[in-house]
């Protein structure tokens, strides 16, 4: 899990597959947070997948984990994500579901 990223409000069509994925996170990464098409095409993604199954009539898209082959890049996508400030759009690191609970718990002392 140390080099996936989590690309959430990605929209996703109803017979989308998975080879279908990886295009749509390339040309996100490069119109919403502002990459420049060449270094887009040089990252590579082992695997690019959405997450959980397909809800029918629920409207909402299913977030899309891609695992980063190097480290630096996976680094440079998540920098930019301050340019979706304001979208229904997010970049999130993915962490196991022990560490993300106990994130979950801490949010309240936080704020």
């Amino acid at each position: 899990m140390r080099n996936n990223l989590v690309f959430s409000g990605i929209p996703e069509a109803t017979s989308e597959c998975q080879e279908d994925t990886e295009p749509k996170v390339g040309g996100f990464i490069h119109e919403k947070l502002k990459i420049a098409k060449d270094i887009v095409d040089k990252i590579s993604f082992e695997r690019v997948h959405r997450l959980g199954p397909q809800h029918e009539g629920e409207g909402k898209p299913r977030s899309i984990v891609a695992t980063v082959t190097l480290f630096k890049e996976r680094e440079l996508v998540r920098r930019q994500e301050s340019a979706l400030k304001g979208t229904p759009f997010y970049v999130n690191e993915q962490f196991p579901m022990e560490v993300a609970d106990k994130r979950r718990m801490l949010v309240p002392r936080m704020k």
